[in-house]
Formats: structure tokens, sequence, C-alpha cells
């Protein structure tokens, strides 16, 4: 009997003592999440323009950043961590400008990464965000959930900006609940909204089998220079518009002319 109680004791005390998994700090989440962070730049060679913002990976050679941050005029693109370490773009795997999500496939493998939460988390609960807002690199900031919008819309207190589109929200376990998304962020104080995993989790998983194309795909063709003005005309000009033959063609009308200028000296 004695020990019968002696056992039930020792279970009870084995099942009770076990203790809780204990949430990360923000210096244990920024030293395992940081090395996974990438600044995405993109570089108009003609003109000098650069575009900057921030993503993430989360396996070997997938980065997720943000659709609006792959579009725009540039020629040269770089995807580097904050180490410098360089990774070349392979091509372009998934992109949704509804949810401002893209994912890119790198031709280098990355040996840190970050895990996307088996669960969404609660309103209130402690998120930290890690990003390149306007190009300082590494940026640290915290903040709490405010909010759980509609359509995968995560509202939180972390301060973002320019360059932190992109950025991972991560819970206090070090995984990523969230994508910084720029379309609805003002510079506002604690006012910033992410996508969440409702739309994140369903994309990165679609982007598995697809390949939508290079790594320039979502880039806009860098405009040629434009043309050298032709010289002033003056209303001493005049026009001379004649049936078929040669000449600048003129559209008048819905009919098409042939015209050759004259010049009047006087």
């Amino acid at each position: 009997m004695k020990l019968d109680r002696f056992a039930g004791a020792l279970c009870f005390s084995l099942i009770f003592s076990v203790p809780f998994a204990k949430a990360l700090t923000t210096t244990e989440i920024v030293q395992l999440a940081k090395p996974a962070v990438v600044l995405i730049e993109g570089l108009n060679s003609q003109t000098g323009k650069e575009q900057l913002g921030t993503g993430f990976f989360v396996d070997p050679i997938t980065i997720v950043p943000n659709d609006h941050v792959m579009r725009g005029t540039y020629d040269k693109l770089a995807a580097h961590k904050l180490d410098g370490t360089y990774f070349r773009i392979d091509y372009v795997a998934f992109t949704s400008q509804q949810h401002d999500i893209c994912v890119l496939r790198t031709k280098e493998e990355s040996s840190h990464w970050l895990s996307l939460s088996a669960t969404l988390p609660l309103e209130g609960e402690a998120i930290v965000v890690i990003g390149n807002p306007k190009g300082f690199t590494g940026t640290i900031s915290q903040g709490i959930i405010s909010a759980l919008r509609e359509n995968g819309v995560m509202q939180i207190t972390a301060p973002v900006t320019h360059g932190s589109s992109g950025s991972p929200v991560l819970n206090m376990d070090g995984h990523v609940v969230a994508i910084v998304d720029r379309v609805h962020n003002n510079d506002e104080a604690n006012l910033g909204f992410s996508m969440d995993l409702r739309v994140l989790k369903p994309d990165v998983a679609l982007s598995k089998n697809t390949r939508y194309g290079g790594p320039f795909y979502l880039a806009e063709q860098t405009p040629p220079p434009p043309e050298p003005e032709r010289p002033f005309r003056s209303n001493k000009d005049r026009v001379q518009c004649r049936g078929p033959g040669l000449g600048i063609t003129r559209a008048q009308h819905g009919q098409t002319e042939e015209c050759s200028f004259t010049r009047n000296i006087s």
C-alpha cells in the first residue's frame, strides 16, 4: 500500500515538475533570426536610382520578399545578408500583387533560414521585427499584435518604414508569423501592417511547384534615352500635305497623308 502511494506520488511529481517551454528573449531571437534576413537591392544603372527592401530565407534556397520590392525599373539585382554574403537570384517562383508576397529561388544556399509558425498568434502577443528601414541594415524593433484584420492583415505596433517592406514578423519562439507589407503603411507611429500566416503560408507552399520567370521577371525594362528634340519650327514654316509620296506621315480625320516641310526664307 505504501509502495503504491509512493509510486503515485512520484508520477504526480514527475508530471507536474516538467517545465513549460520557455519563450526566447529578444536577444536570443535576434541571434537566431538575423543571419536569415537579407537586403534586396535593385539598381537602375542609367539613372543610378536604387530601390531597397527586405526579405528572409525560409529554406536554403528560398527568399520571401514583397511583390512591390521586386517591381520597378532596374537592371541590376542583389540579395545579400547583413554580413555581406551575396546571393544570386535564379528565378521568381511565385508572386502575388494582391498579397504583396513574392518567392525567389537563389543559386547559392544559405546556412540559415526561418520557420513559419505552425499556428496563428493571438492579439496582444509580443513580436519582433528585423529589417532594413531606409537602408539601415539589421534594425530591430519590438511591439505587439494590435489586431488580426480581414484578408490576412495583421496590425502591429512595431515601427516600420520604407525599407522595412518584406521584414519577418517573429513570435517569441523565433518563428515567422507575418511579413511586413508596405501597401498599408504610412510611417505612422505604432501603426504597422503585415500579411500574416493566413496568406503567407499558402503562398509559400504553392511556390514549391511553380516558376514564373527569371530573376528580372518583375522588373520593368530600362527606358531608352530620350530622343533629341527636333529644331524649333517658326511660324514661317508651312506644311505641305499631298497624296502618297515621300515625306512625314500624318493622320488627320482618320486619313493618312504624306507631308513634307518647306521653309520660307525671307
